[in-house]
């Protein structure tokens, strides 16, 4: 995957954890059943957000893979990654191939979904949180 792709999965979930920190109390109370601040995200609120969150299931993998070398719990343990040829090419006359327009593009593969190029991932995962965001009104910084 690039650096630039790369960047972009942790950050999307990273947004998991800095999302349930700026939640008021009664947001807490709502989305994870939690009342108090704490340093460690509820998983109630984790998996609320990877229900809502298309793709976002993938980027976790992504992100804690590429952290921690392994990813032991709720792993996708048949997701694959590939840099991808996608281009146009043109055969000439004389059989030879010419490549024009050739980009590389980071992908993930799953059997049940087969390959998503991460760009798409990465714009359905964009259009979520701004779905969530403006669906929960979480879209202030607050101080309690």
């Amino acid at each position: 995957m690039s650096y630039i792709a790369f960047d972009c999965v942790v950050t999307a979930w990273s947004l998991v954890d800095w999302t349930y920190r700026a939640l008021t109390v009664e947001q807490r109370v709502r989305l994870a059943g939690d009342s108090k601040e704490s340093t460690h995200t509820p998983s109630a609120f984790v998996e609320l957000v990877k229900r809502r969150i298309s793709g976002l299931d993938i980027c976790r993998q992504l992100s804690v893979g590429a952290k921690h070398f392994d990813v032991r719990k709720d792993a996708m343990a048949d997701l694959s990654t590939a840099i991808l040829e996608v281009g146009v090419r043109e055969r000439r006359l004389d059989g030879s191939i010419e490549r024009k327009g050739i980009n590389y593009w980071p992908s993930v593969y799953l059997p049940d979904l087969g390959t998503i190029f991460v760009d798409e991932l990465l714009a359905e995962v964009a259009v979520g949180w701004a779905r969530l965001l403006d669906e929960e009104m979480i879209d202030r910084v607050h101080s309690e």
